[in-house]
């Protein structure tokens, strides 16, 4: 990697000429001087005065770009500034400062700037929800890789991985997984990047994974004493913890979590932690405890879709637990309603409403629905495989009542192969 610091003016009014496409004759005929003149200053041959640097500033089109040591110094303390604006989340003030930083995007040694500068619009981006234009950002400023430190290609890793863990997760640990190592290496803090690596490991149904990761994650914090994030950790480790079966711990880190998030009166993540001890309840067998941490979980989600509906799935999942096939037939209905063109919340609802007539009814169309269209999504998708594992305790349950026991031995295997992607499984 070259080191662009130590680069000279001469040398930097080169760099820039050449990615502008201009040659020394035009920066002659634009500052009234002669070749020799412009080729002994980007030499280093000659000095070069304020007039003739304006000069070539204003042929190259860079006026306001810090050539100048101490111009550098002074964009530097500008762009932490506008740093500092972003993390706080003072969108307005921020962008009101963008324009006079853009400047650096003219100067092609400039990489490690052009870089922070980058990192920060992601940023600002990220927080006003515009994720599509973040995204291309992030894209674009790939070709300054090859010139930065490993703080800025931690964050840009960072950043990566966070815009594709909506569609890749798998992607998004292998990129979290190489920013962890390169911190590691820098003796830098990896508690945030262990918390996303554990986030996108549960997501895609491998709690021992998560588990490793968040258990850093936690220590770290505690270290740093960061309390907000700690519900964060509890609560996806108790996830992880009902996964495998330790009901014990799961309750312990959820009650843990619960009142934390309550204690700053939060109540999206309130709401989220209600929901999943209601599920805690229905697997340990007490449904309708279960349902009423879920009704209490309806009231905080008002206004986030996504959320009511995982929340309705759970109490329909529970009714049926109860054989309380009508109910369940309600709440379904009524999650159809908030589904948009999902596909897979709609095979999450149909897969419900199959178990339910199946259990009901026994039903050899709703088998048939569960064997061919629901189990293989459900099976080869990253974060449905638990539902698919219930699918396959119903059919194997239904084929073994009508005294086919090969073909229910094709559910339990299917079953092995599942367990063995959760406990064993890697990206």
């Amino acid at each position: 990697m070259m080191n662009y610091v130590q680069l000279s003016l001469g040398e930097k009014i080169n760099l820039i000429r050449k990615s502008k496409g201009l040659s020394l004759e035009n920066l002659a005929h634009a500052t009234g001087c002669n070749i020799s003149t412009i080729s002994r200053i980007e030499k280093g041959e000659r000095s070069c005065s304020d007039d003739i640097l304006a000069a070539i500033k204003t042929c190259m089109e860079i006026e306001n770009a810090p050539l100048h040591d101490y111009e550098v110094d002074a964009y530097k303390d500008r762009l932490n500034i506008w740093e500092d604006l972003a993390h706080s989340g003072r969108l307005v003030e921020a962008r009101a400062m963008q324009e006079e930083l853009f400047p650096i995007h003219e100067l092609p040694y400039e990489k490690e700037l052009a870089m922070q500068y980058a990192m920060v619009d992601v940023m600002l981006l990220q927080k006003e929800g515009d994720m599509a234009t973040a995204a291309a950002k992030i894209d674009e400023a790939q070709v300054f890789l090859d010139g930065v430190s490993d703080k800025l290609h931690i964050a840009y890793l960072c950043n990566k991985a966070y815009m594709i863990s909506y569609g890749n997760k798998k992607e998004a640990i292998r990129l979290y997984l190489h920013a962890m190592d390169l911190a590691i290496v820098n003796e830098k803090p990896v508690a945030t990047i262990a918390l996303n690596i554990g986030i996108a490991y549960a997501d895609i149904c491998q709690p021992h994974h998560a588990l490793i990761y968040l258990e850093r994650a936690k220590a770290e914090y505690k270290l740093g004493r960061i309390h907000p994030t700690m519900s964060v950790i509890d609560a996806q480790m108790a996830t992880c913890y009902m996964q495998i079966g330790n009901y014990k711990k799961a309750d312990k880190l959820f009650r843990i979590a619960l009142a934390q998030s309550e204690s700053v009166n939060y109540k999206l993540s309130s709401g989220i932690m209600l929901y999943d001890m209601g599920c805690l309840y229905i697997e340990t067998g007490d449904a309708k405890e279960g349902i009423k941490y879920v009704d209490k979980a309806l009231a905080y989600l008002l206004g986030h879709d996504k959320y009511m509906l995982e929340a309705l799935f759970i109490k329909a999942y529970g009714l049926i637990c109860l054989k309380m096939f009508a109910e369940c037939e309600e709440v379904l209905t009524l999650a159809k309603q908030i589904i948009s063109n999902s596909e897979e919340h709609t095979i999450q609802l149909e897969t419900l409403s199959h178990i339910a007539t199946l259990i009901a009814k026994k039903c050899n169309l709703a088998a048939e629905y569960l064997e061919v269209t629901a189990l293989p999504y459900l099976a080869n998708s990253d974060s449905l495989k638990f539902l698919a594992l219930r699918v396959c305790d119903m059919l194997e349950m239904y084929y073994k009542k009508k005294r086919n026991p090969k073909r229910a031995a094709v559910f339990i295997a299917i079953s092995r192969d599942i367990y063995r992607y959760l406990f064993m499984g890697s990206c």
